[in-house]
This record gives structure tokens, C-alpha cells and sequence, in this order.
């Protein structure tokens, strides 16, 4: 749980979101998940963090990894994988959930070329910071 926040900071760090506060509070774990998660290591060097798990007929696959590896050809493997993987599971859907909009963007081009199409999250997030 502790590696998954590390990279969702990061994350965070890199995209500067408004309402930062409020998106850590809301979607950094508090408790482990059931996923099967996994951090990714090359060449000694851990760059990222990947979780997978069956959601209702979709196996879905989270994808954490540090700014200076957003649309490497190892993170556009992983995500070359991915359907291959779900038909093994038996899963009629493959769900990518990358943890920032500047990470999404960065491997778009990429992941679209592999037949997945993007769709903004829902809900989407709207806040206000209020004094006092």
C-alpha cells in the first residue's frame, strides 16, 4: 500500500492538480486492496506500480508509474498485454485507469494505435477550497 501511494504522489506531483488536498483524501488507499499489485522494476530501478483485478465482467488494470517513464515503450507493453491477459481471465472488458490526465496524454497516441479508447472519468470532481 505504501509503494502504491508513493507513485500516486508522484503523480500528483507531476500534474499539479487544483484541489490536490481533496484528491489525496479521497483517493490515496487507507487499507490494502484485493488486486493483485505489483511494482515495476527495470534494470534494478523501480519506475511504477500495477494492479489488477476483476470488476463485474471487466478485468481492470491500474497503472502508476513516474513521470519520466509516461508513454515509455515498457508502460505501452504493459498496456500491450493487457487484453491478452483478460481473455486468459475470461473477462469481456479490459479497463486502463491511469492516475493523472498529463500521464494520459502522454501515452494516448500509443494506446489508441492498440484499439483502446479513452473516456474521461466519471464522476468527474469539482471543489472549492474554503477558508476557515
Amino acid at each position: 500500500m505504501e509503494r502504491r501511494k508513493h507513485y500516486l504522489q508522484a503523480e500528483l506531483d507531476a500534474a499539479r492538480p487544483a484541489g490536490r488536498e481533496l484528491i489525496e483524501a479521497y483517493y490515496l488507499p487507507k487499507r490494502p486492496s484485493r488486486a493483485q499489485a505489483f511494482e515495476l522494476v527495470h534494470q534494478g530501478g523501480p519506475f511504477g506500480y500495477l494492479s489488477a483485478k476483476r470488476e463485474r465482467g471487466t478485468y481492470a488494470l491500474s497503472l502508476s508509474t513516474l513521470p519520466e517513464w509516461w508513454g515509455h515503450e515498457l508502460e505501452v507493453a504493459l498496456a500491450t498485454a493487457l487484453p491478452t491477459t483478460a481473455a486468459r481471465a475470461s473477462e469481456a472488458d479490459v479497463r486502463l485507469r491511469l492516475d493523472s490526465t498529463p500521464h494520459a496524454n502522454a501515452v494516448a497516441e500509443s494506446l489508441t494505435a492498440l484499439g483502446l479508447e479513452r473516456t474521461l472519468a466519471d464522476p468527474e470532481i469539482w471543489f472549492k477550497a474554503l477558508d476557515g
